[in-house]
């Protein structure tokens, strides 16, 4: 509950661009989810509580040898492999509109 709530501590960094996050909110709207209108509130609300679990699953994903995706964080040891994301590909090959 502290964590949700207004005001709530912010513990570190959230991985994500403010930029890549109004990307992804502009994705989701145009995409038909309703959302929010007071961005800035829910900007604050995302970092806050991305912040708590942001550096243990960017380990994780390391860890595992997750392939690279948006917001996963940095992979040191796979810098050496070049793999593509597939996930915006295969967004738009469902119909998402991320074309």
């Amino acid at each position: 509950r502290e964590i949700l709530a207004e005001g709530g501590p912010v513990s570190g960094d959230p991985f994500v661009t403010r930029e890549q996050w109004d990307a992804a909110i502009k994705f989701l709207s145009d995409n038909g989810l309703p959302l929010k209108a007071d961005r800035e509130a829910a900007w604050a609300t995302f970092t806050r509580i991305r912040t708590h679990y942001a550096a243990p699953a960017c380990f994780l994903a390391e860890r595992l040898f997750a392939p690279p995706a948006p917001w996963s964080g940095p992979r040191s040891p796979m810098r050496h492999f070049q793999f593509k994301t597939a996930w915006p590909q295969l967004a738009t090959q469902a119909g998402f509109g991320l074309g």
